[in-house]
């Protein structure tokens, strides 16, 4: 039984508690069996205090900020006192008279409707496909997707198109049709109430609502302390654990808790309120995303359960039975699996750190891959089938992986851009590239590892090392795409004046190549006659191998014409085509950036005389040619100086074949 001094003094005083406390540290409380409904315990210390079979009820916020770390209130009892019960019961009533007043006011709506005079027959079959319409689609979407935003989209849709259907309607049978509704109605709220009570998210509305209704002046635990406090078979209905500290909290075999008001913790879902009521009975479920973080989970049957991406961050799962349970990429920070079974359990790229706890763990062998790698492999340990852990070797394997940072890079490793980021975590974690552990192939991507002390911060060596690599892959993606930009650029640039000296070239090719005449003829076609050198009245004509100069004097009329051209087969150049083209040359080696300066004015030099030569009525061939000839030597000579050497080198070449034409 209680002691009743230390009950007295509770009763009187939260003030005078304390103070008691703080010179009795090492009593434990005595509260047993206590009657402490509408008793203030705001702000007490019950450390540790022993409240066994106790009864609370609440005045005002009794329980709000109380300390109850490692309190004992098994089987005590929490719960609405008899004078909220009446309030919650007169609240219930108003509720009901106004839902029932609201479905009668309808039923009379729709009968006063279909009976009213003036109405034609259209007016109330347009009426009557309203209602048809909207009552039905209201039901089914309140059954179907519950107390949601979707529900009421599907209701405003019914609404919008219900017009649309022309539904005859009896106007005798509209009182009916009313009291069908009402009926409806009353049918519809049980099977809310149903749906809510087990949990469905469609109605989670209802459930709240409903919660803190049945809440209103029960016992209030919001924003208490209850770290390792225990509940055992202690009943909670009407109970509010809003913004409460639920850190290892032990509600085993609680009673009527899904009928507490859960507030905004981790007691709303009701999975894990049936986990944490329950230990037994969860083989195989699918827990994957949960949030466990602190809950106790001691002694738990999780044998072949998803846990995937769960957060069992601080959790204590002291003896618990994680047989074949897939714990991929689980947050294991802080947890404790003292005395668990790992045994066939996957542990592909979970997190665990120096803070969680292995003691005692029973495991024969783990699996570090979910599903089977190219070798069909699923990267057992120990690797031989026929082996299995010594004692101690579990946790000698994570003790050790407990000071690594594991990151999945996705699509691969950017060795530049990885360089980059880990001398930023060289600079801020003080590691070195030995702390690299491994970096791992994984399909597509890859998986860093590196080895860090146990005071270093993982999550943020883990976020640093991630979002530095892709920020600077991003940086040097840009780069690239501007240096591959440019390059393309510089190369339209390059095949634009590689074409332009080709053309150059090949000017000069054609006419060092061809036998060249040039003639002094009167409107006269000239043919080339390889003949020897005459005299005639007609004119004269001079063999150049190839090419003819022929002067013709026409004494008939006493007139005489001129002019010069280079022949090439049965079609004529031009004395000033041969000119123009040298100043295009001339003007191409003026325009060119890459040649030496030096180089172009001995090139002009050499240019410029061929071209006088040219000028001249009787040009001499052989001048020309070796004008050219030691234009083309230069640009040989400059070959391992400018990048234009190779293309002006041919030049040289065409220059020397120039040299052979006939002029």
């Amino acid at each position: 039984m209680a002691n009743r001094e230390q009950v007295a003094m509770l009763r009187r005083s939260v003030a005078e508690w304390n103070e008691w406390r703080q010179r009795n540290q090492g009593v434990v409380p005595d509260l047993r069996g206590a009657d402490l409904r509408g008793c203030d315990l705001r702000g007490a210390n019950l450390v540790k205090a022993d409240i066994r079979s106790a009864k609370f009820g609440r005045r005002g916020k009794n329980e709000k900020a109380a300390d109850l770390t490692g309190a004992d209130l098994s089987e005590a009892w929490a719960g609405v006192l008899w004078q909220f019960v009446l309030l919650q019961l007169l609240i219930i009533l108003v509720v009901s008279a106004l839902s029932g007043f609201l479905s009668g006011f309808s039923g009379w709506y729709a009968a006063a409707v279909f009976s009213a005079t003036g109405w034609t027959i259209a007016d109330k079959i347009a009426v009557g496909a309203a209602l048809a319409i909207v009552y039905p689609a209201t039901f089914f979407a309140i059954a179907r997707q519950g107390f949601t935003f979707k529900a009421a989209g599907t209701i405003a849709t019914a609404f919008a198109f219900a017009f649309a259907l022309a539904v005859a309607v009896a106007v005798a049978g509209a009182g009916a049709g009313a009291g069908a509704g009402a009926g409806a109605s009353f049918l519809l709220g049980l099977y809310a109430a149903r749906r809510a009570k087990r949990g469905d998210k469609k109605f989670e509305l209802t459930r709240q609502l409903g919660l803190a209704l049945t809440a209103l002046g029960g016992t209030d635990f919001t924003d208490t302390n209850l770290t390792k406090a225990i509940f055992k078979k202690t009943k909670l209905k009407s109970t509010t654990f809003h913004n409460a500290t639920l850190t290892h909290t032990n509600f085993r075999n609680a009673q009527q808790l899904p009928k507490a008001n859960p507030g905004n913790s981790l007691l709303s879902n009701f999975q894990i309120l049936d986990l944490l009521t329950t230990p037994d009975g969860h083989y195989g479920k699918n827990l994957s995303g949960m949030n466990f973080r602190g809950a106790y989970l001691a002694d738990a049957n999780l044998e072949s359960a998803t846990l995937t991406n769960t957060d069992l961050a601080e959790a204590d799962l002291t003896g618990a039975s994680l047989k074949n349970a897939n714990l991929r990429e689980a947050n294991c920070i802080g947890a404790t699996f003292t005395r668990a079974y790992f045994t066939g359990a996957c542990l592909e790229s979970w997190n665990i750190d120096n803070t969680t706890v292995f003691e005692n763990v029973d495991c024969q062998h783990i699996f570090l891959l979910e599903k089977e790698n190219l070798q069909g492999s699923r990267e057992r340990r120990p690797h031989d089938p026929s082996a299995s852990f010594n004692p101690g070797d579990f946790e000698k394997l994570f003790s050790e992986a407990s000071n690594l940072v594991e990151v999945l890079i996705r699509d691969g490793l950017d060795r530049e851009a990885f360089g980059k980021v880990f001398q930023e975590l060289m600079d801020k974690f003080g590691i070195t590239p030995a702390h690299i552990k491994g970096i791992e192939k994984k399909g597509t991507d890859v998986l860093v590892t590196v080895e860090v002390s146990e005071e270093t911060d993982k999550g943020d060596m883990e976020k640093t090392l991630r979002v530095g690599y892709e920020k600077q892959l991003a940086i040097l993606t840009a780069e690239r795409d501007a240096a591959r930009l440019e390059a393309s650029k510089a190369d339209q640039q390059t095949r634009q004046e590689r074409q332009e000296k080709q053309q150059l070239l090949g000017i000069l090719g054609n006419f060092a190549d061809r036998p060249v005449a040039i003639k002094n003829e009167i409107n006269n076609p000239i043919h080339n006659e390889p003949t020897a050198m005459s005299n005639s009245e007609s004119g004269r004509t001079i063999n150049t191998g190839g090419g003819d100069y022929r002067e013709t004097n026409v004494s008939e009329g006493g007139q005489y014409a001129e002019r010069d051209i280079i022949n090439q087969g049965q079609s004529g150049t031009t004395r000033e085509e041969i000119l123009d083209l040298l100043a295009a040359i001339e003007n191409k080696i003026h325009t060119r950036t890459d040649l030496p300066e030096e180089l172009k004015q001995k090139s002009i030099k050499y240019l410029g005389a061929a071209t006088e030569e040219a000028k001249e009525e009787e040009p001499d061939k052989e001048f020309m040619g070796k004008s050219l000839k030691k234009m083309g030597g230069l640009f040989k000579e400059a070959g391992a100086t400018t990048k234009a050497a190779v293309d002006f080198g041919k030049a040289k070449t065409k220059s020397t074949r120039l040299n052979s034409s006939h002029v």
